[in-house]
């Protein structure tokens, strides 16, 4: 279904009338054309206005529902092809996909999240099948047990030198390297697109998942002697900045 909005010829729209991923006709010289850039008059159409007006733009109608249905699931059937670069049988590269699933965490995750709770967590697991998997990249020297230095009781699962280097051989990263060629734009939107479906399967599953710390409720920016820092309010520690991009299971986000 198609709806118009249109103009008087002595009148034009306003920025936000016009706005990206409408389509504008436009009549030059009583001959009828048709603007596809942008939804808004650009630099080559705003010199040639005296002699262009404005008639009307088409807005799409929103989709059916069965259109909607119909591009979610070709949305769910390409994360699920996409899924073979992490999901496999057997082993690539000398580990299991959940081996990989673990090593890749830890190598992203802060300080309050490298226990073998918080990689149960991360990997949907049981405690003792993470502690299990831990071992055995501890025995291939790319993990280490340290004492943690948040909580004395616990333990810290470091990623060694070794291991660093080992994730070059990440089965992950030929989607990765696939990412990395799209537009930043387009980047980002894909990145905040999952994230709304992440969070609102997490809100009907549990009232958490794990994220990076720059997008929690609980990271606040303080100031000291005409410095700012930042501080963990959940467990009252200050903060790099580069820790703020790394991978938390305490992770709340922002209402």
């Amino acid at each position: 279904m198609r709806r118009w909005r249109a103009w008087a010829p002595s009148s034009s729209p306003s920025k936000s009338e016009c706005y990206r991923g409408t389509t504008v006709f436009l009549c030059r010289n009583g001959r009828a054309i048709e603007n596809r850039q942008s939804g808004k008059l650009g630099n080559r159409e705003q010199r040639k206005r005296r002699s262009t007006t404005l008639v009307g733009v088409f807005i799409p109608a929103t989709s059916s529902p069965r259109r909607l249905e119909k591009v979610a699931n070709e949305l769910i059937d390409l994360l699920v092809q996409s899924a073979g670069t992490w999901l496999f049988e057997g082993h690539r590269s000398g580990l299991t996909d959940r081996e990989w699933m673990a090593l890749r965490f830890l190598a992203r995750a802060n300080r309050f999240s490298k226990t073998p709770s918080a990689l149960a967590t991360y990997l949907g697991t049981t405690r003792t099948s993470a502690s299990q998997i831990a071992t055995v990249l501890t025995e291939k020297g790319l993990l280490t047990r340290k004492p943690s230095a948040e909580d004395k009781r616990s333990i810290a699962l470091c990623v060694t030198p070794e291991g660093t280097k080992f994730l070059d051989r990440d089965p992950i990263s030929a989607l990765r390297d696939q990412v990395v060629t799209l537009e930043l734009a387009d980047r980002t939107r894909l990145r905040d697109a999952l994230r709304r479906a992440l969070v609102g399967l997490d809100m009907a599953v549990r009232p958490h998942h794990t994220d990076v710390c720059s997008e929690c409720m609980f990271l606040a920016e303080r100031s000291k002697q005409k410095s700012s820092y930042f501080e963990c309010r959940l467990f009252r520690k200050e903060l790099a900045f580069k820790e703020t991009e790394l991978l938390c299971t305490h992770f709340e986000r922002r209402s």
